[in-house]
């Protein structure tokens, strides 16, 4: 039977994960404003550290949930005497939450990097044009 502390610690691996898939939406919903929305470009495209800046403060601030998480959780499985099969579960699961979020967070930086001013162009984050069929 599983103990209190086992319990607690599924919780805030659930959370761990629900954090991660919000951050996920939130960056793709970003993405897809920053493709359709000409007045977001213009000002992005203006001052390149703004997007920069709040990019890395919402990772930083998402990785930081998801570290706290994967803390609590090992400090409850450790509690509730779990295997250390588990141990590494826990870690490889936070690695990778935080690997999603650093990867997402850099496709970002990416394309704000690249991202032009509508009105100079057609161009509407700088890659290349698609061939035409």
């Amino acid at each position: 039977m599983p103990t209190k502390e086992a319990d607690l610690a599924q919780e805030f691996f659930s959370l761990a994960n629900i954090i991660t898939g919000f951050y996920v939406a939130q960056t793709l919903l970003f993405l897809n404003s920053l493709e359709k929305a000409t007045e977001l470009r213009t000002s992005l495209s203006r001052d390149r550290s703004l997007g920069r800046l709040v990019t890395w403060l919402f990772a930083g601030t998402y990785s930081m949930a998801v570290a706290g998480c994967a803390f609590a959780e090992l400090v409850l499985r450790r509690s509730a005497g779990d295997s250390t099969a588990i141990f590494f579960v826990v870690v490889g699961a936070g690695i990778g939450r935080l690997g999603i979020i650093l990867a997402l967070a850099g496709l970002c930086q990416f394309l704000l990097s690249r991202i032009k001013n509508p009105a100079d162009s057609t161009d509407r984050i700088g890659l290349p044009p698609s061939p035409s069929a």
